[in-house]
This record gives C-alpha cells, structure tokens and sequence, in this order.
C-alpha cells in the first residue's frame, strides 16, 4: 500500500525530528519539482510522484551516491552530525570506490540523466528548470 501525502510528511517530521537539518527543506523541493513536472504530463499522477518522492525503498542508497558525487567523504556539504559508525561506513564506502573506480556504466547513467531531462521537457512542452522551485533563481545566476 502507498502512503499518502499525510502520512509523507508525518514520516518526513519523525526524520527530522532524530535528525535535524536542512535536508529535510531539500527533501520538500525535490517532492514538490516531481509534482510539478508530473502536473505537466497528462499521464501522471502528481500526487502519486509527490509522495513517492519521499524514497520509500533503497533511500539510503540514493541519499550516499547523491551526496558524495566526487567520492570523497571530505568534500560533503555540511557538517558531520551522524554516529561515528555511520561515518566509517560512509568513510569506507567512498574509499572502495576510490579504490576500485567509479562503475563502469556512471558516464551511460549520466547519459540516461539527460535523456530522461529531455523526455520530460517534451512531455510538458517547456524546460525542466520551469517547474523546479528555485533553481533558475538559486542555481543559474
């Protein structure tokens, strides 16, 4: 069964009520950029792509691999407010990669980033940044 938005955001507040921080505003501008590239696609639910942007499954994967895009633990944005642990594990994940390269299929998932930018572009009939809240006035100054 799919969570609605309620229970979304009650889980998104227990989050960042154990875990303080700006990712949390960052998690409502990624739910909200979904919404409204589906809004735009007349096959797509936007309600569904609001919620389900919340990373119900393998979340943890996506969060490391959006986080440490030049595989150096010390180069994350923000400060380091989880468990030692939880830094070993990240520290040692980013080392393997170091170690062993980067995946050999990375430059055709990038690719696969672009093409999926385009699909949506022309689903909407405009450009992607049009329905990404703040990002011409934040990111392309």
């Amino acid at each position: 069964m799919e969570p609605d938005r309620k229970t979304a955001e009650q889980a998104l507040k227990e989050a960042y009520q154990s875990n303080p921080g700006v990712w949390v505003d960052h998690s409502r501008y990624v739910a909200l950029a979904c919404e409204n590239i589906a809004r735009r696609c007349a096959d797509l639910d936007s309600e569904k792509a609001y919620i389900l942007e919340r990373g119900w499954e393998k979340a943890a994967q996506i969060c490391i691999s959006h986080a440490f895009m030049i595989q150096d633990i010390r180069t994350s944005i923000g400060k380091f407010d989880v468990s030692e642990e939880d830094y070993q594990f990240m520290e040692q994940f980013v080392d393997v990669t170091i170690r062993y390269g980067v995946h050999p299929a990375t430059i055709d998932r990038w690719k696969k980033i672009l093409e999926i930018k385009e699909y949506f572009q022309g689903k909407m009939g405009c450009p992607i940044y049009e329905v990404l809240p703040g990002v011409v006035e934040n990111s392309m100054k």
